[in-house]
């Protein structure tokens, strides 16, 4: 009983330590998974847009004719706040530091998050008059992003890199013909 109270206390003692990393951690991108081509960012706000490097590295975030640096701290995150801005677009948002990104086609509105309700992965398949509903599904100004249920035993950093923002199409909504959607 007492090792592992030892033990457990050594644990939690290390967790507050700071970290020394050069490397950001393994497996994380320059720029978080959530921000792609297509992608709305909230209006009226300082968004933040982050992303890993190494420590101290500096990095330079640029939209609508505003540039904002950040610096990868210890741990090798970076996070810069752009804005606030009002809604328009498109736009395009630059990322450059050790690598360079730049994603186009992006608007400035509402950012709708919406978790929690299983009936939340329902597809349009269900729903009266689907196939007018998914024909008719062309409004450019609406996105989707769509993260899958990832089961896990500790929060993630970011979403799969296979999430992408899609514009509001036929081809988008028609993804979601079937229950449950193939992408859950």
């Amino acid at each position: 009983m007492y090792r592992t109270a030892s033990l457990l206390f050594a644990i939690a003692l290390s967790a507050l330590l700071p970290a020394e990393a050069q490397e950001p951690p393994a497996g994380l991108p320059f720029v978080n998974g959530a921000f792609t081509d297509n992608m709305v960012l909230q209006r009226d706000i300082s968004v933040p847009v982050w992303g890993w490097a190494k420590a101290g590295e500096k990095v330079v975030v640029e939209f609508q004719d505003k540039a904002v640096e950040a610096v990868a701290d210890a741990q090798g995150k970076w996070m810069a706040k752009i804005g606030p801005f009002t809604a328009g677009g498109p736009f395009t948002l630059s990322i450059r530091g050790p690598q360079s990104v730049t994603f186009t086609n992006v608007l400035v509105g509402d950012v709708w998050l919406c978790s929690g309700q299983s009936n939340m992965q329902m597809g349009m398949g269900g729903v009266i008059n689907a196939k007018e509903e998914i024909e008719a599904a062309s409004i450019p100004q609406i996105r989707l992003l769509t993260v899958p249920n990832i089961i896990g035993a500790v929060p993630s950093s970011t979403i799969p890199t296979n999430c992408r923002w899609q514009v509001c199409s036929p081809a988008a909504v028609g993804v979601y013909a079937r229950w449950p959607s193939p992408l859950m």
